[in-house]
């Protein structure tokens, strides 16, 4: 079953940190809201950029960490600065409340991919449960 777990991590550090870099959005001044302008970010950007820097860093965290009571403080405070850095990224300034709900819907693909990996690996399931 590890193995099973080392074969997901790679492949979805790979594909996530592929999605990452070749669609990241470049904002210019006739871009006011990114998406509207390119469907990319939307479906492939936003979803890679929850599985690679909120599962795998909160994976990575829960890994090394020796007190499984912090898990909830840990998982709150990943979510919240990836929240925060993705809002900045695509540069929500007047479409706050749909950008807020878009970031949340998205933000749920990175929390699928935690469970999942917990669930396959033992040693993170001990920490979460």
């Amino acid at each position: 079953m590890i193995y099973i777990y080392y074969i997901w991590m790679m492949a979805s550090a790979i594909l996530s940190s592929y999605g990452v870099i070749v669609y990241w959005p470049s904002s210019s001044l006739s871009n006011e809201f990114l998406l509207f302008y390119d469907l990319a970010i939307l479906i492939i950007f936003m979803p890679a950029f929850y599985i690679l820097f909120f599962s795998t860093l909160l994976q990575v965290i829960l890994y090394f960490n020796s007190h499984p009571k912090r898990v909830r403080m840990y998982m709150g405070s990943v979510y919240i600065l990836n929240f925060v850095v993705l809002m900045i990224i695509l540069g929500y300034k007047e479409y706050v409340i749909s950008g807020i709900f878009i970031v949340f819907v998205a933000s749920t693909i990175g929390l699928a991919h935690l469970f999942i990996s917990v669930l396959l690996n033992p040693i993170l399931k001990q920490k979460i449960i």
